[in-house]
């Protein structure tokens, strides 16, 4: 059934006209309910209400309190297609029963209440029937019943101290971004254990109260807005593909943001950046990003060099990138009145008003300042033609800071209405301001938006937040480690934070253990106030081994890109929580000290000062040590070493992880030599996603996804590697393969497409790119180096007690 608005329907039309205005009260008990327009219209006594499948799985709620037949349109989310789906409603007596593909859904009489269900005896969510929708005036409130659910998601709901909880049961949390510090970045999506989420599409001011106030609810309430809700069913990552899919995908980033990024408040001139490159190269320390604060301008809102200190930016730009280096410049919604722009912008009227319609000018940190209102499409379209010179020399991304906004005032009213309302919405419609620059100025390249704050459907315009102004504390870091994963399970995949923290200067421990996290973290980038951050900054020892965690970094980008390719069609985040891989284990449902990057690696991050071995736990089933190869079996605590090079990292049995040489920025070589390590002790399969990493093309079929598959049987081992789908301009011709299966047994021949490889003699052969395979018995790891291949290839390790020389397929 093809879906339509309701409020183009003229039977909601109808059921409008018969309403009774209410300005406080409760829907009260149904009065009728038809399916019209792909809709079920429910006519209640004090007002109507309208459930709207958009998608399997997937239902919008919206109530409409007395006559009003109106709700403003979402920003956060984006227009679905209509699906094509049988909706079925019965009449049940003392209820109404909805079906449409994944999900049930019940309608309370008498009084007013809804179920939720993906089926007959799937758990349920439930609205409660007496008191679920109140409203007063344009305050509203939404009541659900709780029974054993875990919550996770609403971004970062940030607590002092190290007991940051991955489960928010039990606390209530403001939907009011502001910056403590460090950040409260809050979004109004939750996701149960039991197999809902729950996302409130609303901006205004509100708080959800995961059972606080009363145990067994979960209760939302806003200060307006309109009353509108989605319900996903399904597991985690299907409500997060099915969340995403609503709010919007997350489009890839530029490769060269998932090296390492070096920021400082601030450097400020061309002569620090230059020594700044220099010595990365120097000490052969990978880097790619170099992010500028406040000093390569004048005046806060200029968006110009402040050429006095950095002159010829643009001659400057180009031999930074021709050396491997991307430059991220830092902005603010805010202009202040000594710059040229904020006449410009008073004579455009793209500020933020106060009461009587007039823009207003106040005063905040950096003087006299007025705050533009992204709201108005004029104001962004405004912001976004500052950015054109900047884009045309190459600047590699941008950084909104203050975005929350962090300064706006209780009588400010923007052209999407008041203050209350848009607050949120700000950070949001930044982003789209400078992602509409991009696509305006150079829409062949992918736009990359390092923020401080966000809100749901950020992740569409390319936004990365990180965590705000962070203490250089032990503790700080630990709470990280969990907002993180509840960034990630509300959307916002590109997280990350402040190696080493904002404040002050951290110890050299504490330094190198938040490195080796972020390391594991989507966007890995240091940053300081004035305090040194540089990877040499902490003797000679934390120096060595940071080029070396750094260098791991790099090595295992083929991994990190095609996870994030994943990403960016399923919205499973490469930072998740190991209850989503393994929800039938209790274990895992409130350890956030401990997490999952991608499907592969398990990471626990030491956040202990001196603690050489650290405690984990591994889900069920056979798992290796990361770094050594040696073989667990998990569904148990154990203790992991983690000597001060590194931290505990272990691989799942069957997982397929594709690395390279570490190079010293990302585009310096391509994977024409690519490295596949294979844990064996179960099947595995992996998709290895490729394109030119820098433009927009991929959009448009530009790449190629090769599917890889390992299968073991009792008397052999067998990796076969896809043709690659698709192509892209650059892509190599013929490329080598160093498969590693670790865990294997040495086997009796080794084929590589059917013909016997060579036995090598040494590891010089190898190192050499000898095609054959060489045997670790210490280490029980089977090295195969394959001939260069065009597209696909297969490699089978026969055992050695048998199996004849026969391709493996036949």
């Amino acid at each position: 059934m093809k879906r339509a608005d309701p409020e183009e329907s003229t039977l909601f039309a109808s059921f409008s006209k018969a309403a009774t205005p209410c300005p406080a009260g409760t829907p009260g008990r149904v009065l009728e309910a038809v399916v019209d327009a792909g809709s079920l219209l429910v006519r209640c006594e004090n007002g109507f209400c309208t459930l709207t499948p958009v998608a399997p799985g997937v239902v919008r709620v919206q109530v409409f309190p007395g006559g009003s037949a109106s709700q403003p349109p979402s920003e956060m989310t984006v227009e679905p297609q209509p699906p094509d789906l049988d909706i079925e409603l019965r009449d049940e007596g003392g209820i109404y029963l909805l079906t449409a593909d994944g999900l049930r859904a019940k309608i309370c009489k008498e009084p007013f209440g809804l179920t939720f269900s993906a089926g007959p005896s799937a758990p349920a969510l439930e609205q409660v029937a007496d008191g679920g929708v109140e409203w007063q005036g344009r305050h509203y409130a939404l009541r659900f019943r709780l029974g054993d659910d875990h919550l996770y998601g609403l971004g970062e709901p940030y607590q002092l101290g190290r007991d940051q909880p991955l489960d928010l049961r039990g606390r209530s949390y403001p939907i009011w971004n502001h910056h403590y510090p460090p950040s409260r970045m809050l979004i109004p999506f939750v996701l149960s254990s039991r197999g809902y989420g729950l996302f409130f599409d609303n901006p205004w001011r509100a708080c959800v109260d995961a059972g606080e106030a009363f145990p067994e609810l979960l209760q939302y309430e806003a200060d307006g807005g309109p009353i509108r809700y989605y319900v996903f069913l399904g597991d985690a990552l299907e409500i997060m593909d099915r969340y995403t899919a609503l709010t919007g995908r997350a489009p890839m980033p530029p490769i060269w943001a998932l090296g390492y990024i070096q920021s400082k408040f601030g450097y400020h001139n061309w002569d620090e950046v230059d020594e700044l490159a220099d010595t990365f190269r120097g000490k052969g320390i990978p880097c790619d990003g170099i992010a500028l604060d406040l000093y390569w301008f004048k005046e806060m809102g200029d968006l110009e060099f402040d050429e006095e200190n950095w002159p010829h930016p643009a001659e400057k730009i180009a031999e930074l990138r021709e050396r491997g280096f991307h430059l991220i410049l830092i902005e603010e919604p805010y202009v202040t009145s000594a710059s040229p722009n904020h006449a410009a912008g008073l004579a455009e009227g793209v500020f933020a008003m106060d009461a009587s319609g007039e823009q207003y000018i106040f005063r905040m940190w950096k003087g006299m300042a007025s705050l533009v209102d992204f709201s108005k499409p004029e104001a962004r379209r405004w912001w976004a033609a500052l950015h054109e010179r900047l884009i045309g020399w190459g600047i590699g991304g941008w950084w909104t800071d203050l975005n929350e906004p962090e300064t706006d005032f209780h009588d400010m009213v923007f052209a999407g209405g008041p203050v209350l309302g848009q607050h949120n919405l700000q950070p949001l419609l930044m982003h789209r301001a400078v992602f509409e620059a991009q696509r305006r100025f150079a829409p062949e390249m992918r736009p990359f938006v390092l923020s401080r704050s966000a809100f749901a459907g950020s992740q569409r315009y390319g936004a990365a937040v990180w965590s705000g102004d962070v203490a250089p504390t032990w503790d700080a870091f630990a709470s990280q480690v969990v907002l993180g994963q509840s960034c990630s399970l509300a959307g916002i995949p590109l997280w990350n934070c402040d190696i080493g923290g904002f404040l002050g200067r951290p110890s050299p421990e504490l330094y190198l253990r938040w490195l080796q996290f972020a390391l594991f973290a989507p966007i890995c980038r240091a940053h300081t106030a004035h305090a040194p951050r540089e990877p040499w900054q902490f003797g000679a020892n934390v120096e060595r081994a940071a080029r070396e965690a750094i260098r791991t970094r790099y090595s295992l980008l083929p991994y990190i890109y095609s996870c994030l390719y994943q990403t960016h069609r399923t919205g499973a985040p490469l930072m998740r929580p190991t209850f989503a891989l393994f929800p039938d284990d209790p274990a895992l449902a409130n350890r956030g000290g401990q997490y999952m990057f991608g499907e592969a690696l398990l990471v626990a991050p030491v956040t202990e000062p001196g603690e050489r071995d650290r405690g984990i736990y591994l889900p069920a089933g056979t798992w290796y040590d990361f770094w050594t190869g040696e073989r667990l079996e998990g569904g148990r605590g154990t203790l992991a070493r983690a000597p001060l090079e590194r931290i505990p990292v272990f691989a799942r049995a069957g997982a397929i992880v594709p690395r390279i040489e570490p190079t010293q920025h990302v585009l310096e070589r391509r994977w024409e030599h690519l490295i596949l390590e294979v844990y064996t002790g179960a099947d595995g399969r992996f998709l290895l996603y490729e394109d030119d990493g820098m433009t927009t093309a991929y959009l448009t079929g530009e790449f190629a996804a090769s599917e890889i598959v390992y299968a073991e049987s009792e008397d052999r081992l067998r990796i076969a590697i896809g043709a690659a789908e698709g192509d892209f301009p650059g892509r190599f011709e013929r490329r080598t393969y160093l498969v590693k299966l670790i865990g294997a047994e040495e086997p009796s021949a080794v084929l590589c497409d059917g013909a016997p490889l060579r036995k090598l003699d040494s590891k010089m052969d190898l190192a050499a790119g000898e095609s054959g395979w060489r045997y670790d018995a210490r280490r029980k790891v089977l090295l195969v180096s394959t001939p260069p291949a065009a597209d696909g290839l297969e490699v089978v390790a026969l055992a050695a007690r048998g199996g004849e020389a026969v391709h493996a397929s036949q």
